[in-house]
């Protein structure tokens, strides 16, 4: 918000607490699905715990377990400023006002981004022994498969989310700045978009499941 211009603000100008966090609750009810994470990241402002030059334009390829933790590090410096002992349920717990943001942040994914692509073809065309990968297609099943060390009976019950985390544990073994080969990180990460697709299909919605 200190980022912002002052006059979007002007309505929330003499409001109470309360009616300060309806407005943005109505506000919030407005972004897609597929927003939902991302506007928590830079709402907690949880890339200036980064120094990585993706912290910004694309914290999916961050380490996301660090990542969840600062998240749930901000969210309870959020709860002990905005809401004193009496206001709590039960001490020590997050007030119900704020507990909507962690379903936000762990059961929705981030916003697609193309940057994991266009940093994956800069760092290959560095490198001479690696060729540019080609434009984006869709990975045949074995192959998808295959890359994200995944079988077709344990891909068929896979919710939205597991197959997510089971990415993301690959994705942190192969990243080039880990060491990893980024060719294989590239295959990976479009293995990933396949499989993900195919979800979307046969699951009929895009909403990753629930926990």
């Amino acid at each position: 918000m200190e980022n912002m211009p002052v006059g979007l603000f002007k309505s929330l100008v003499n409001k109470s607490r309360d009616e300060i966090e309806q407005t943005f609750i109505q506000q919030e009810s407005r972004l897609k699905v597929s927003e939902l994470k991302t506007y928590l990241y830079a709402a907690l402002d949880l890339q200036s715990f980064f120094e990585s030059f993706m912290a910004k334009r694309m914290p999916q390829a961050l380490d996301q377990e660090k990542v969840d933790t600062f998240f749930i590090k901000k969210l309870c410096h959020v709860n002990t400023t905005l809401f004193a002992p009496r206001d709590m349920p039960i001490p020590g717990m997050l007030h119900p006002n704020l507990q909507r943001y962690v379903i936000m942040f762990f059961d929705y994914e981030y916003a697609h981004s193309s940057l994991l692509n266009d940093f994956s073809k800069r760092f290959m065309n560095q490198h001479r022994q690696f060729n540019p990968p080609p434009p984006k297609t869709s990975v045949p099943l074995d192959k998808a498969l295959s890359d994200m060390s995944l079988d077709t009976q344990t891909f068929s019950t896979m919710s939205s989310g597991a197959l997510s985390r089971h990415y993301r544990k690959l994705a942190r073994k192969h990243h080039p700045d880990k060491g990893g080969d980024a060719k294989q990180f590239v295959s990976l990460h479009q293995a990933y978009e396949s499989l993900v697709e195919r979800l979307k299909i046969t699951k009929g919605s895009t909403q990753p499941e629930r926990h």
